[in-house]
């Protein structure tokens, strides 16, 4: 099938999305479809390195999609009309700002357009300010794209939940989660790599937590925990990994936590443009291989990559009680849940998971036959059955 996805944000961004992209159309060429990505223009060095097509925007047009809609449209009608009937299918990524126009002047796609949400364009959560259906403004504009597009994807439950509220019509939502590269946590590199980089003695139990710093990933609260487990546990060490975890070092000093939890802004190489392009980079796989137990402690999640990544590592996952960590953590069969905002009782789940080697072994065995579900194949095996129901106009999602 010859499929275009359409995404407003991409490498060399880092996010979550950008990798969920990146790794959908790769997948999508190992089952062989025919895929191009359109991203915007800072993509372009990319195009030698990656196994789909790359193609970018006319110059200027998603700046003037956001500022100014009827300057932004012309250009975007200049994008689509080069793309007129090359595809089976369109699947855009991100609700906006493209989503509105996009569905308003299909004739000039000429094909279906699915349209896969991730996360802070359809959920919100308005105790940490999270999500643009907040703005009346922006909530306008998500609903006119949901109620245009020929078919929507949900990447976790509470997102096909949080689709349903702005759903005007019937409509086929499918549900999909996001990916991992289960192959690329067997095996491998050896042991201790990342315990060495970031001075975690060997027999010292692990703790990691992966992200970036923002209210919704409840780092604050893992911290919060991590003094009353070091307190049972003083050999007990934490790591947490992401872009501007160091903004947790005050809270951190201020619990005299400093000799415990270590905090690592950047845990692999920088996207360059020479490639390969494989993500999560073989750093991060060190970290998931090293720790004795992964936590997510969000209070948000569209569908958790590092939870993903976690199951597929094999670790003893403790995760929240949360939008998008309750598909793929169960208690007590492939992770152990807790309470959000609850350092208690996350140092609880933390201890006895810390204590029990037989409990880790238990949840790490059940954890990555879980990740088998999610495994990059199998997703773009689902989106390619989507790209046919939504092609054939065939509503059974």
């Amino acid at each position: 099938m010859r499929v275009c996805l359409v995404t407003s944000s991409f490498l060399p961004g880092v996010g979550g999305a950008e990798v969920v992209v990146h790794n959908l159309a790769t997948a999508l060429v190992r089952l062989g479809h025919a895929v191009t990505v359109l991203a915007p223009r800072s993509s372009r060095p990319y195009r030698r390195i990656v196994p789909y097509t790359l193609e970018t925007f006319l110059p200027g047009t998603l700046p003037l999609l956001n500022r100014d809609g009827w300057w932004g449209e012309a250009y975007l009608l200049g994008t689509l009309a080069r793309l007129r009937g090359r595809f089976d299918v369109v699947n855009l990524h991100f609700a906006l700002p493209l989503g509105p126009a996009l569905v308003r002047h299909r004739r000039f796609v000429g094909t279906p357009i699915l349209l896969t949400f991730h996360g802070t364009d359809i959920q919100t959560e308005p105790s940490l300010g999270y999500g643009l259906r907040l703005d009346p403004r922006l909530n306008s504009k998500i609903r006119e794209a949901t109620n245009g597009a020929d078919g929507l994807v949900a990447i976790s439950s509470s997102v096909r939940q949080a689709i349903l509220e702005v759903l005007e019509a019937p409509k086929p939502v499918f549900d999909i989660p996001n990916g991992v590269w289960v192959d690329r946590f067997r095996g491998g590199r050896p042991r201790g790599l990342f315990r060495a980089r970031i001075g975690v003695p060997a027999d010292a139990p692990l703790v990691l937590a992966v992200g970036r710093h923002h209210p919704k990933k409840g780092f604050v609260y893992l911290v919060e925990a991590m003094r009353a487990v070091a307190d049972e546990e003083p050999e007990v060490r934490c790591a947490i990994v992401g872009r501007g975890v160091r903004d947790l070092k005050d809270q951190v000093d201020r619990l005299g936590l400093s000799r415990v939890v270590h905090l690592v802004e950047e845990i692999g190489p920088e996207v360059d443009g020479k490639g390969p392009l494989v993500f999560p980079p073989e750093s991060l796989v060190d970290a998931y291989r090293d720790c004795d137990v992964f936590v997510s402690p969000s209070l948000m999640e569209g569908c958790s990559l590092v939870v993903l990544e976690a199951l597929a590592a094999g670790c003893a996952v403790v995760a929240t009680d949360a939008p998008g960590n309750r598909d793929a953590v169960q208690d007590g069969v492939n992770g152990l849940v807790c309470r959000p905002r609850d350092p208690q009782d996350l140092a609880r789940k933390i201890l006895a998971v810390v204590r029990d080697a037989g409990l880790r072994e238990r949840l790490g065995a059940a954890a990555r036959r879980r990740a088998l579900a999610y495994d990059w194949l199998e997703v773009a095996r689902r989106y390619g059955e989507a790209y046919a129901q939504v092609k054939e106009g065939r509503v059974e999602g």
